[in-house]
């Protein structure tokens, strides 16, 4: 083959020589006159390629029908090469580059179309879905021929895209859409009779893979197919059911943690509140009676104790501003312990992290704390701000829950705020 090649070169090379030598006033350069002598060469390979395809065994048939056709197309592109000028030359040779590869391209089509890989069917099996497979050929030799044929279709049409249009072009022109057309053509042959065996191929192994599926006569399935699991698959199975069993679990525990911290968040808030309130109703009829005691005993001006130097009256009236007096601290001090108790059950709440509860995320207006939890919240970030101490993003998440509260979006504010309490805090 390699000294084919040589011949076929030597006899381009003398031709082209011949050419030039007989043209007057030739200006082409001895690396223009390789190039033509290379591009002939690449030519009498591609007419060897074409015979090649039409011997073979699987795409013969179909390129007999084409052959007259390819040979003549390749025919006219070798009596345009001693016509190539030096631009064109050139031009060739750009859309080439400077490698050598491409000139090997026609030789690799024609040994593949050649070899006993490529000619000899595969062995018989199965129909496919597109075929029948009496003759699908081998996908492997099959794919090199392709590979091979749009190779040499795509590099002529590098060459034709990259002449520059104009009648001083014309037989680069016509050279490169000679050869794209007889590759182009024996390219989709092949690549049609690849799609065939490679249909084939997939018939066969789905009939030994088939082949080992169980089987039982009774079974109504075609093929007296039965469904059946291996013990590796059987395995995995009780694996995977073990671990969704073992998630399912955790979650469980941690539902019933949440749902005890909630109950006891529960308790604690309304033990709170009823002594609160008791107390608070208390003190108000205390301040109630008092009130009454003041207007029908002594005067407005007697007390009972000695209030900055003032001795002290010893009348019914002065008996009752003191009391009344301590009635009001009473009273200051009961809101001031019903607020704490609120608080400490807000912060209580929020430090477990716990779903919120609806008393502590509706508004005032509907009974709630909201606003409350908003307030405590933020002075608690100010007051960690002021001692030097970080906040992570507490800032942030106050102003989402500012935000989600203006909106009445009120399980997200308390949210924001239980997210911001835990920042601050931690």
């Amino acid at each position: 083959m390699q000294r084919r090649l040589a011949a076929a070169a030597a006899i381009a090379v003398l031709a082209a020589t011949c050419f030039t030598s007989a043209t007057a006033g030739a200006t082409t350069t001895p690396t223009e006159e390789q190039y033509r002598a290379e591009l002939g060469t690449y030519i009498q390979n591609m007419q060897a390629a074409v015979t090649a395809a039409s011997q073979n065994a699987v795409v013969g048939p179909s390129i007999a029908a084409q052959l007259d056709s390819f040979q003549s197309q390749l025919s006219s592109a070798a009596n345009q090469v001693p016509q190539l000028t030096g631009p064109e030359l050139d031009a060739f040779a750009s859309a080439m580059g400077q490698g050598q590869a491409w000139m090997q391209i026609p030789a690799v089509l024609q040994q593949e179309l050649t070899s006993p890989t490529a000619k000899a069917p595969a062995q018989l099996g199965p129909a496919g879905f597109l075929s029948d497979c009496s003759s699908p050929g081998d996908p492997r030799g099959l794919f090199f021929d392709y590979w091979a044929a749009a190779q040499v279709a795509s590099a002529a049409n590098a060459v034709a895209s990259g002449a520059p249009d104009g009648a001083d072009f014309a037989a680069l022109t016509i050279i490169a859409g000679a050869l794209f057309g007889v590759a182009n053509g024996i390219a989709i042959d092949l690549n049609a009779k690849l799609s065939l065996s490679l249909d084939c191929a997939t018939a066969v192994i789905n009939a030994t893979l088939t082949s080992s599926y169980a089987t039982d006569p009774s079974s109504s399935a075609p093929g007296n197919i039965t469904p059946a699991s291996s013990q590796i698959s059987v395995n995995k199975l009780a694996a995977l059911a073990n671990a969704i069993q073992s998630t399912l679990d955790t979650i469980q525990t941690d539902i019933n943690t949440i749902t005890s911290k909630l109950q006891t968040a529960i308790n604690l808030v309304g033990v709170g509140q009823g002594i609160a309130n008791t107390i608070q109703a208390t003190s108000e009829d205390l301040q109630t009676r008092t009130d009454v005691l003041l207007n029908s005993v002594g005067t407005a001006a007697d007390h009972a104790n000695d209030p900055g130097g003032v001795p002290p009256t010893g009348t019914a009236n002065g008996l009752a501003n003191t009391i009344n007096a301590r009635e009001d601290t009473t009273l200051a001090n009961t809101a001031a312990f019903q607020a704490l108790s609120l608080r400490m059950e807000i912060e209580s709440t929020l430090a477990a992290n716990a779903p919120p509860v609806a008393l502590f995320a509706l508004p005032s207006s509907h009974g709630g704390y909201i606003e409350t939890v908003q307030s405590i919240v933020t002075s608690l970030t100010n007051e960690e701000i002021a001692a030097g101490q970080g906040v992570g993003q507490a800032q942030a998440d106050i102003a989402s829950g500012n935000a989600a509260l203006a909106a009445h979006q009120f399980e997200n504010a308390y949210l924001d705020y239980e997210a911001a309490y835990l920042q601050a805090t931690k």
